[in-house]
């Protein structure tokens, strides 16, 4: 796929976010909470937020990785994406206090919602309450589909 074809595919399979500026991905998400794509069965799956870096600025990432500035990893929006190295994927994590013993509450789910006090669910308070209400909403369209 050309340049021009991902950056629309991207903009297709994302959605802004009003609040913190990120392109919140609409597709389907990696085991880590990247978001994700192939475009054939048999195609590699294609990291979103690499490939819109690489698409919209032109950048090579070959030996690098593509970092969020903004901490979201559903987010694909490349102003909040730079190339950089693992080290300074390391680097980042301590100074922003994201490494397992990091004082700092995770800021957003999975799916890109932004995990405020109101939106955390206990007991944890690391779940999503918009992705709870939303899963909770499926299962009962399909609970009342299934009996008809």
């Amino acid at each position: 796929m050309d340049a021009k074809a991902t950056r629309e595919y991207i903009e297709h399979r994302s959605e802004p976010c009003p609040t913190t500026g990120c392109w919140l991905w609409t597709g389907q998400f990696c085991m880590y909470g990247y978001g994700q794509y192939r475009l054939f069965a048999k195609d590699k799956w294609h990291k979103a937020h690499r490939e819109s870096l690489m698409a919209f600025k032109g950048i090579d990432l070959t030996g690098l990785g593509a970092l969020h500035t903004c901490d979201n990893k559903a987010c694909v929006n490349p102003d909040h994406l730079y190339a950089g190295t693992q080290k300074d994927n390391v680097r980042d994590m301590f100074a922003r206090g994201r490494n397992r013993n990091g004082a700092v509450k995770k800021q957003f789910c999975k799916r890109g919602h932004e995990l405020t006090d109101e939106n955390r669910l206990p007991p944890r308070k690391t779940d999503c309450r918009i992705c709870h209400n939303a899963i909770q909403a499926r299962y009962r369209e399909e609970k009342r589909n299934a009996t008809i």
